[in-house]
């Protein structure tokens, strides 16, 4: 993008279109043309949301975009022999047009049992494969987890899906879990669970060689008063990355990070680099090679405005043009009180930040995706925005 110019922008706002529903834009990918866009997304009233999530159920639509055509359309998220417990859309380039028509988008679905309450010991039971647009499902195998999905990789050729977990608590330690499946036929080559650390985010190498899970703990920092050891209220953070041979399942590396945990992640597109959020509202740059950090950028909040607060923040998102070029990054906060997003592009050549396409959102910006040519950028606001702008030539 530009320094002197000002990128096109298109605004979808659901939440105009459907007051009266309570909305959340959870995942978003184009096709691998870049013809078609398609984000998910959770309706219902707050009352039904809530007792959706007290029993671990979940339900939506995909919402696809013809961009062509200029048209969009919803085709419901069909819940199979139970329930959804999520459903998300992966974003991929260079995939087999064979497995994935370029003009549609594949989709990953957890179900779950009708009588599988939130808290039973498994979250959801089963993951299914499909592509949103032909309406096709592709695959179907058991799964059985505790914990609600995080975050999913699927490399180009299909062969292996990465899956990242850890539970939604409030209290220290919080347990995760990193696996990896071989799709054809599905065979679990990695389970790694912790009883400490959440992982956040995984994502899997162009060359599809290796797999990368990230994330972290949060530590209660304590302090003597009157002879007992109380909680202060403040918090230390620990981050971790796992680097994973996709072939054998066996760990390559693994990175300590200390006062930051890992948020997000994303693989450079010649394969060199592995670019980590954190929670600092920090992204840095790892060297595959050698493990080796390269560089780091931290971002600033905004300035304080009358009647709203910007408080801590961390790096929600951040993902690699398809050129490499640019590095879209997503900060924002979810505290009450004080939520807000922005979305920063940086130049990858200079470690600048050269344009700032969306100030002060209402929300969290909670994902973000660049087209496959490189020509839209696209994210999702938790208010239940989705904004596209056009990306222009360096």
């Amino acid at each position: 993008m530009a320094d002197d110019s000002k990128s096109a922008e298109t605004v979808y706002n659901f939440r105009e279109k459907m007051s009266e529903t309570s909305i959340d834009l959870s995942s978003i990918a184009f096709s691998g043309d870049s013809s078609t866009l398609v984000v998910v997304k959770r309706v219902g009233s707050p009352r039904r949301i809530v007792l959706e999530q007290l029993f671990g159920h979940w339900r939506g639509e995909f919402v696809v975009f013809d961009l062509s055509a200029n048209t969009q359309r919803s085709v419901q998220i069909k819940d199979g022999p139970g329930v959804s417990d999520f459903a998300v859309v992966i974003p991929m380039i260079n995939v087999d047009k064979t497995l994935v028509p370029p003009n549609d988008v594949l989709y990953v679905q957890g179900l779950s049992s009708w009588d599988l309450p939130r808290k039973s010991a498994s979250r959801h039971t089963d993951v299914k494969l499909g592509l949103v647009r032909s309406n096709t499902v592709i695959k179907e195998f058991p799964y059985t987890t505790a914990l609600p999905t995080k975050s999913i990789a699927i490399d180009s050729k299909m062969t292996r899906l990465a899956i990242c977990n850890y539970a939604d608590q409030t209290t220290h330690p919080v347990p995760g879990e990193f696996e990896l499946w071989k799709l054809n036929p599905p065979e679990l080559l990695i389970e790694h669970k912790s009883d400490h650390t959440m992982f956040n985010s995984t994502t899997i190498s162009p060359d599809g060689n290796v797999v990368v899970a990230g994330g972290g703990e949060w530590i209660p920092e304590r302090k003597m008063i009157l002879g007992k050891l109380v909680e202060s209220g403040r918090l230390s953070y620990r981050g971790e990355l796992q680097f994973w041979n996709t072939a054998d399942g066996k760990k390559i590396r693994e990175i300590q990070i200390e006062d930051r945990a890992v948020r997000c992640l994303d693989y450079s597109p010649d394969g060199k680099f592995v670019v980590t959020g954190f929670q600092d509202a920090s992204v840095a740059w790892w060297s595959v090679a050698n493990g080796d950090e390269v560089t780091d950028i931290r971002f600033d909040k905004p300035s304080p405005e009358r009647g709203r607060s910007f408080g801590p923040f961390a790096v929600q998102q951040c993902v690699f043009s398809p050129d490499g070029r640019l590095l879209a990054v997503s900060v924002g906060s979810y505290n009450i009180g004080s939520k807000w997003g922005e979305l920063h592009i940086v130049d990858t050549e200079t470690m600048e930040v050269i344009e700032t396409v969306w100030k002060k959102a209402a929300h969290v910006i909670g994902n973000v995706v660049f087209s496959p040519d490189g020509k839209m950028l696209a994210a999702v606001c938790l208010d239940g925005t989705l904004m596209v702008w056009g990306v222009q030539s360096r």
